[in-house]
């Protein structure tokens, strides 16, 4: 039986791809419209099948709460798990709010020790890590779970559990809403699969089938399917970082919420850059630039232009690529010259004058978009084929000697995560812009 992670994130995909459906309702003018059959069929199809995660989804959490439960830290629930009973939905709601990511680091100093709840919080998070096959190192002062890593909105009451619990301390102030924010690649429509337990963790890539014509009375020509994809492998993301001894025995809100933000923002960048043009070589996730197979314009070096950015679009169709969540990637510095490069020679319309979209398609620009041998990098593709694996949580080793000279704590922070593209294909890549 999968686990109520899975099922939420299989959820999650039918919601979206509901969103695309209306989306994508529009006439010759961009007027919306009303559904045509074929739109809706597969609208009803994916409320079907939301309507069936759902019941999946409960009974997935009913069993997981019993493992918990015989596990012995029965009233200890993973922050952000949702349950019928509205003292038990209290008391978690009370938990996440009392969380202070200062004060566990101080307990997790030599000769102090955790309690409260985050105790309980760690205790959760080592749990999760037996059941997972993640490692904690023993000498980590604490742990978050993988519940409690990231949320997609400030809200307190709003995320519904499906990115987990918000680290905050008080009703009325939004403070955390996740130890990492949410990555762009999600926001592209990449695949998170959180929560991910065991090693490696296989994706099964489909052939398309062809049919053949025969005669009446004559015998087709069996075919096997190959279900052979790329797999997830848990790659250690690790960093030592330097805290203020002063600033860490403050008990404020705002300066729980920064450290925080800083030490999640981190970690965030690292995976995110990894997406993009990490290696495996050196021990990083393959990302889409080094993954063997994309599609890649060649050409000589040159200023961008309309033919640049479409042509792309046509490599991918060519190709018979899938086209569940497509869209541009590139850096701030190409996304200015894209914005002052004209159209075409008569209607003054630049390549890109539209903050929502780039030649009919969503985008995002981020500086952790690489700048290869001086020119500039444009990719293309169907993100949901870009798959992001998160085993277990993040676990912190507080060290108060190392630094103690400049009257520092470093704190060790270390995350198990990787990435893969499940279709080559679906990436279209031109390296040889200028700006």
């Amino acid at each position: 039986m999968k686990n109520s992670v899975e099922l939420r994130q299989e959820r999650q995909a039918e919601i979206n791809a509901q969103k695309k459906i209306m989306e994508d309702a529009k006439d010759d003018k961009g007027v919306k419209r009303s559904l045509n059959e074929d739109e809706a069929t597969r609208f009803d199809a994916a409320q079907a099948k939301i309507d069936s995660l759902n019941v999946e989804i409960k009974r997935a959490e009913a069993f997981e709460k019993n493992q918990r439960d015989a596990a012995g830290i029965a009233g200890n629930p993973l922050p952000g798990d949702k349950g019928d009973d509205d003292g038990e939905e209290k008391e978690k709601r009370k938990m996440k709010k009392r969380f202070s990511m200062t004060k566990a680091m101080r307990g997790a100093m030599p000769n102090n020790g955790q309690d409260g709840v985050e105790k309980e919080i760690f205790d959760i998070a080592k749990e999760e890590a037996r059941l997972s096959g993640a490692a904690i190192p023993e000498n980590a002062g604490f742990a978050l779970p993988s519940e409690m890593m990231r949320a997609d909105i400030q809200s307190v009451t709003l995320d519904s559990a499906e990115y987990g619990g918000q680290l905050v301390q008080d009703d009325n102030l939004i403070l955390v809403e996740g130890f990492m924010p949410k990555l762009w690649a999600e926001g592209m429509g990449g695949t998170m699969l959180s929560g991910l337990s065991g090693g490696d963790v296989p994706l099964p890539v489909t052939e398309n089938y062809e049919l053949e014509w025969l005669d009446e009375d004559e015998s087709n020509t069996p075919t096997k399917g190959k279900f052979v994809g790329p797999k997830l492998t848990p790659r250690r993301a690790s960093r030592t970082v330097g805290i203020s001894n002063r600033l860490l025995k403050q008990s404020s809100i705002s300066v729980d919420n920064l450290i925080t933000r800083k030490l999640g923002e981190g970690a965030a960048r690292a995976f995110e850059r990894a997406y993009i043009n990490g290696d495996n070589a050196n021990k990083e996730p393959q990302g889409i630039l080094n993954t063997v197979g994309i599609l890649e314009v060649t050409q000589a070096a040159a200023d961008p232009t309309w033919d640049n950015v479409v042509e792309l679009q046509g490599l991918l169709e060519s190709n018979d690529a899938t086209e569940q969540s497509l869209g541009y990637l590139l850096s701030p510095l190409l996304k200015s010259k894209l914005m002052t490069t004209k159209k075409d020679s008569g209607s003054g319309i630049m390549v890109l004058d539209n903050p929502n979209n780039l030649a009919g398609f969503k985008y995002r620009s981020t500086t952790l978009v690489p700048i290869l041998t001086g020119n500039h990098v444009l990719i293309y593709g169907d993100f949901a084929q870009l798959f992001m694996g998160m085993w277990g949580g993040a676990s912190f080793i507080v060290d108060p000697y190392t630094q103690a000279g400049k009257d520092n704590v470093a704190i060790h922070v270390n995350i198990y995560g990787d990435s893969v593209i499940a279709n080559p294909k679906a990436f279209a890549v031109n390296k040889f812009l200028t700006v």
